[in-house]
């Protein structure tokens, strides 16, 4: 299992999340911290995503790593397959520009994403644009970070129409 510190958007190690690598048991374990109200890696990626207006919202530290070393340092991860409300406000503070990249396995949480981000409409500026890209039909079942370092796919901001 590797494991990685999660941090508060200053900084400070407020948990750790672990994965597993080989082996049977769980994917993922975190110890006990907000998920609903954190976002894995925005200390880091703060910055270049005020500065491209644009944050990109994967699930899982690996799928960040993947999608920084695609050159993608605007990524951010959320944990247990949840954006939230809570993460939108968050992010709203740095960017007006969201994409939200869901693994093939979430692609059945499109729907409740959806239904969050209508209800939490009114309370998003006019200028607020969130899109969610998910994997395309026919491929397997796989994490759409992967298709773009195997360069499979276009790159994410080929993908998406502005």
């Amino acid at each position: 299992r590797i494991t990685f510190p999660f941090c508060n958007p200053y900084g400070d190690v407020i948990g750790i999340t672990g994965r597993l690598l080989e082996g049977q048991g769980p994917k993922y374990l975190h110890n006990s911290y907000d998920k609903k109200n954190s976002i894995y890696g925005l200390s880091v990626a703060k910055e270049e995503i005020y500065k491209q207006n644009k944050a990109f919202v994967v699930e899982g530290p690996t799928s960040l790593l993947a999608m920084v070393r695609a050159g993608y340092e605007n990524t951010v991860s959320v944990l247990g397959r949840a954006f939230t409300l809570e993460h939108l406000a968050l992010l709203l503070r740095y960017c007006d520009n969201i994409v939200v990249v869901l693994d093939a396995d979430m692609a059945s949480i499109r729907e409740k994403l959806i239904k969050r981000l209508q209800e939490f409409g009114p309370a998003i500026s006019s200028s607020v644009s969130v899109f969610i890209l998910y994997p395309l039909k026919g491929f397997p079942k796989a994490d759409p970070c992967d298709y773009w370092l195997a360069d499979r796919l276009g790159k994410p901001d080929e993908v998406i129409c502005y």
